[in-house]
Parts: structure tokens; sequence; C-alpha cells
């Protein structure tokens, strides 16, 4: 094999492995969302200070879940009514809806020391609780410094995994700004991260840097976040369907269609039926789409052919603006669910036909016409030229 064959085959195969790494679904304790580094903290025993991951995940219509994996689990629960050295560890996973920040928290009150100051670890739990928190958050501009976090609720429940050492909330969806049902589909959870903080020297009252404040944040940051989370509903269905097109504006004549190749391309979770619509304003200018309904495999793109024609005595630089929905076919249920892009096309038409303006006949007589009257000219000036002669002579 020779090197440019070699080359050639490790370029196949990365593009390959980058097709497949692309093409996984993330919401789960194999594919999270947030990923970090392990082993950060040189002490065994404050791995519980150490995030592993977090995801996004487990919806019904109307909830969702987000979960948090340490690599230690917390010290035992003990019953230290004298503790007098306490302090309250804050876990929490950080994503942005819709352009507002949210964040879920797990609050756990630590005993660092009983008696004359003897030092001890443990969860010092009295009421032998853990409490939770729903927060908005608030960051400033251009950097990873959140500037506040207010409580907005609780979640519906949480769970604590000690197997796994994984915190899990469960969230209504309308409380961060999600929809119910199909409504939902197709909405992002983005900027995802994680992290631990000591409420003590870092309270959530105040401002807080992850980078000198934190514990641990795992390793991606509210700049520099975790893979966004799309909302998929009940089913487990990601009916990520985009549209796109490459020339989105023409000029034509009136009575000559523009034609437009508009993209359908399925990234979701298996094979989709997709019809496309159009919204226009002027009914007297005519829209086709071909085909209207097809079939797009997972993976693959579907070109469309749309054609948009203005009137024969369409008024002269009209400009038409064409928008281009869809909907697809529900595989878990009946009915359609929309398409969350949309494409725009802009047609301008001309009053005049290119027909008539540039007509072979028109080009040809044109053409002929001017050519006789060069050689008229050159007649005459040889006639001319021949009569001085003969006057000489």
């Amino acid at each position: 094999m020779g090197k440019r064959d070699l080359l050639a085959l490790l370029s196949s195969i990365l593009i390959a492995v980058c097709i497949i790494s692309g093409s996984v679904l993330g919401g789960d304790l194999y594919n999270p969302e947030v990923e970090d580094d392990t082993g950060e903290t040189d002490d065994p025993t404050m791995a519980f200070r150490d995030i592993e991951s977090a995801w996004f995940g487990g919806e019904t219509n109307s909830t969702m879940e987000v979960s948090l994996k340490l690599v230690g689990e917390p010290p035992g629960l003990m019953d230290l009514a004298n503790a007098q050295d306490t302090t309250i560890f804050e876990y929490e996973v950080y994503f942005d809806v819709e352009g507002v920040g949210y964040a879920v928290v797990c609050s756990v009150q630590y005993a660092t020391s009983i008696g004359a100051g003897t030092p001890i670890g443990g969860v010092y739990s009295p009421t032998q609780t853990w409490s939770t928190e729903l927060r908005r958050v608030t960051y400033a501009p251009f950097t990873d410094v959140i500037l506040s976090e207010t409580s907005i609720g609780d979640a519906v429940s949480f769970e604590y995994n000690s197997d796994d050492v994984v915190f899990k909330w469960t969230l209504l969806k309308n409380d961060i700004g999600v929809e119910n049902g199909f409504e939902g589909r197709g909405q992002k959870l983005v900027n995802t991260w994680a992290a631990v903080w000591n409420a003590e020297d870092a309270s959530s009252g105040g401002q807080r840097n992850p980078e000198s404040d934190s514990w641990d944040y795992a390793q991606t940051h509210y700049s520099d976040p975790g893979k966004e989370y799309r909302i998929i509903g009940e089913g487990n269905v990601d009916y990520n369907v985009e549209l796109s097109v490459g020339e989105n504006a023409k000029i034509t004549y009136g009575g000559t269609p523009a034609e437009f190749l508009v993209s359908v391309r399925n990234n979701g979770s298996q094979e989709f039926t997709v019809e496309l619509f159009a919204t226009f304003s002027d009914e007297a200018w005519n829209v086709s789409i071909d085909p209207k309904v097809s079939t797009v495999p997972q993976g693959s793109t579907r070109n469309v052919e749309v054609a948009v024609t203005p009137p024969k005595e369409v008024d002269n630089g009209t400009t038409l603006i064409v928008v281009i929905t869809g909907a697809i076919d529900l595989v878990d249920g009946n009915g359609t669910v929309p398409i969350q892009s949309t494409v725009y096309l802009y047609t301008t038409g001309l009053a005049t036909s290119e027909e008539d303006d540039n007509s072979l006949w028109d080009i040809l007589m044109d053409n002929i016409m001017y050519m006789f009257a060069v050689i008229g000219a050159i007649i005459f000036i040889i006639i001319i030229i021949i009569l001085l002669v003969i006057r000489r002579k």
C-alpha cells in the first residue's frame, strides 16, 4: 500500500469515527452531556467533591430528570448534635433554556469537628435531611462569573443512588421554560456544566467564579459548555429535522419561475416522513414544492425543489418572501410535530420578460441591421474614393 493510499484509508476511518460519535444521543450515564476528569483531588477521602459527569433525560410530557455523578460517595450520616464546626457543600448542575440560566442544587451539611475542635468527617444531619432547590442564575457578560443565584422553587422529587454515586432531580418542564408535550420538542438545554461549592467560602448570595471559588467544576464551564440537550418528549424519539438552503435570493422575470433547492436533513433518532409548507402574502404568485412529502432515513438528506413564479404582469422590482416550514409524522403517536428550523426565500420579479427583451429574432434583426449599416457605409466610402480617382484622371 502506497503512502497516498494509506493516507486516504486513515482519513476515511477518521471521518467514519466522527460520524459515528456525532450521531450518539446523550442523556444517560454512558453518554452524558457534561464530562470531567476524575482523580482531581489528592485525597481519595475527598472524592465526594470530585465531579465525574452530568446528564439530562428521563422525560415525560411534563417532567424531565437532571443527574450528577460524583467520583466518590459522601461520608456516612452522623447524628452529631454537638458538632461545633460545620460546612455546607452545594452540588449543582447548570443549564440555559431560551436565554435564561438555571441550576439544580443539592445542599449537604458536613461536620468538620466536634467537642474541643476534634476533627471528624461526615454528614452532620440531626434531622437526616439534604435540601434541594431550583435556582435562576445570571452571569457577568462574556465571562464564567456567576452574579446571582436565586431560588425559584424545588424539584418535584430528588433521589440519591449510593451504588453509582448519582444525584437525580426531577423537574417540571414548565419551571425551566420548556413547553409540555409535543410543543416542547426541539427546545434545547444549552451552556451545560456542573460545579461543587463550599457555600461557607462562596455563598450563592454573592458573586461566584468557578475557576477560583469552586471545589470542582466539570472541565467545561459556562463559556465552554458541555453538549446541548434537545427536548425529545415522552417516547424517547428525537424529532431532529433541519431545513436549509444554499442560495435563498433570486431575480426572475414575470411568468418565469425562480428555482430553489431546500435541503431536509434528518439528524433524529430514526426514519421520518416529512411534509413541507410554503407561506407567502401575494396569491398572484405561484409557489410549488416537489416533492411536498418525502421519507428521510436517519442521518440522510433529501433535496426538495421549490419554484417561485411571479405573475406575468408583475410590478417591476417586486420582492416576494416565501417562508418554508415543515412537519414530521409522529412515529410514537398520531399527528405531527413541527420542524423547528425555518427557511426564507426571496424572489424579485422584473416587469419585462426576458424573452421579449432578448429574443433570438430581436438579436438577429439587430445584428443584421447593424451589419447592413456598416457594409453600406463601407460601400459608400469606396464609391467616393473611386469617383475622386476618376476625376483626377
